[in-house]
């Protein structure tokens, strides 16, 4: 009787825990580039969930297109906030400078060299961002003809 009662449970407790899995939302990607679904874990949800799992997806995808467009906007915020950190250390800082004039000018060449290889690395990443939006726009039109075969 006792081992009877013990299956049952565990039954019971695997039901649960089903529907729990098949019902919660992802917090992330179950989609590769190509639209394939890339978990056993995502395929589950999207045969229990069928139209929720795409719909899913897809506010996913979109959280991720809306990230990249603001992308600028919140770096440049970071770079004046950065910039009114430096100057407002610059005012305390030059009652006590001691540098020579040739220590100032080699630290306003290294300043510079840091904003040109920030320029360059900020580059990079528009570049980066704008392969992942393009591919994020396939991945959106994929998903979107998915919910409308629902």
């Amino acid at each position: 009787m006792d081992k009877s009662k013990s299956i049952k449970f565990t039954l019971v407790i695997l039901v649960i825990w089903i529907l729990y899995y098949a019902e919660s939302e992802p917090k992330k990607f179950l989609l590769n580039e190509s639209g394939e679904i890339t978990s056993l874990g995502g395929k589950f949800k999207e045969v229990i969930q069928k139209e929720k799992f795409w719909q899913n997806q897809l506010a996913l995808i979109n959280e991720n297109i809306n990230w990249i467009d603001d992308y600028p906007k919140r770096r440049r915020k970071t770079q004046e906030l950065m910039e009114e950190v430096i100057a407002s250390n610059e005012r305390i800082v030059k009652k006590y400078d001691k540098r020579t004039p040739a220590e100032k000018y080699a630290d306003e060449l290294r300043r510079q060299a840091d904003q040109i290889d920030s320029d360059v690395e900020y580059t990079q990443t528009l570049n980066d961002l704008k392969e992942k939006r393009v591919i994020l726009f396939q991945l959106k039109s994929f998903v979107e003809a998915k919910i409308r075969e629902q």
